[in-house]
């Protein structure tokens, strides 16, 4: 494993993207979460239809 300042390289990055990085994912997980949740629910009340 390569290391920039004696930080394994994967944890730099983690660390160097980890504030926008985690708001973004974060964000998109919920949103997808979401949208799954609001999809499902229409489907529900289609079925029932």
């Amino acid at each position: 494993m390569s290391t920039v300042c004696g930080i394994p390289s994967s944890i730099f990055w983690i660390m160097l993207l980890g504030g926008p990085g985690a708001i973004l994912f974060s964000l998109v997980l919920i949103n997808s979460t979401w949208w799954k949740k609001l999809v499902n629910k229409y489907y529900t009340i289609d079925m029932k239809d």
